[in-house]
This record gives structure tokens, sequence and C-alpha cells, in this order.
């Protein structure tokens, strides 16, 4: 369980390496994620490349944090995950009644 966090930051390096190098600006990125993001490290990482987290707690880490959250926010991510799903939905539709 202790490699996960490592191989979750060598993950968001990538992500913030393709980010810089097409010459867009990381700085003041925000990243809103689920109770699986909630670690002390992950947190470090985000706040040491300045990415502003909005991560749910975790409540198997067994105590309160102090980071702020905001709920609506957090919730208005389900929106965004849904209408990702169903275009996806619709890309495998339209490849298998594509017609030459």
């Amino acid at each position: 369980m202790q490699q996960y966090p490592i191989e979750l930051e060598k993950n968001e390096c990538k992500m913030l390496n393709k980010i810089q190098s097409s010459n867009i600006s990381a700085d003041g990125l925000f990243l809103n994620t689920d109770a699986g993001f909630d670690t002390e490290e992950f947190r470090k990482f985000c706040y040491i490349n300045d990415i502003i987290d909005n991560i749910d707690m975790n409540s198997r880490n067994g105590k309160e944090n102090d980071h702020i959250f905001d709920e609506l926010f957090y919730k208005c991510r389900f929106i965004i995950e849904k209408t990702k799903a169903w275009l996806d939905a619709f890309k495998a539709l339209l490849v298998r009644f594509e017609t030459n």
C-alpha cells in the first residue's frame, strides 16, 4: 500500500511535464478528486507544484483533516464525468454503425 502514493506522484509528474511542454502554465491548476487521492504525500506534492487541491476526505485515514474542501464544486464533478461517459458511449455507437 505504500507504493500507491509513489505511483500517483509519478503519473502526476508525467501530466505536469506534458502540460509544461505544451507551453501551458500550470500555476494555479485546480484538482478536484475523490477520496482515493487523500494522502499527505499527494497533498504535499500538489502544494509544492502550486496545484490547488479539492480532495474529498478519506474516512479510512482515521482522522479529520484541516484542508479546505468545497463540497458543491466536488458534486459538480459528477456532472462532468457523466457527460464524458455519455460522449464515449456515443463514439462507440458511431463507429459501430458507420458505413462507407
